[in-house]
């Protein structure tokens, strides 16, 4: 599984700590379902609209799904 380190720090940072140790055991598919969580969570807590962090977090998913094809 491939995640560009700047996406890897942001979501360590900010919304899955344990992102490095889930990229070791989990596949992509279990990654982007969380992300694609706090995506939803994001979008229902911001009046069916994603906010900023909603976006950048879309962005990352799109980028990690890309470059896993």
């Amino acid at each position: 599984m491939f995640i560009d380190e700047n996406d890897i720090k942001i979501l360590e940072d900010d919304y899955i700590p344990n992102i490095r140790m889930l990229m070791k055991d989990k596949s992509v598919s279990d990654v982007l379902d969380m992300i694609d969580n706090i995506i939803i969570e994001d979008i229902l807590d911001n009046d069916n609209e994603p906010s900023e962090v909603g976006r950048k977090l879309q962005l990352i998913y799109d980028r990690i799904q890309r470059d896993n094809e």
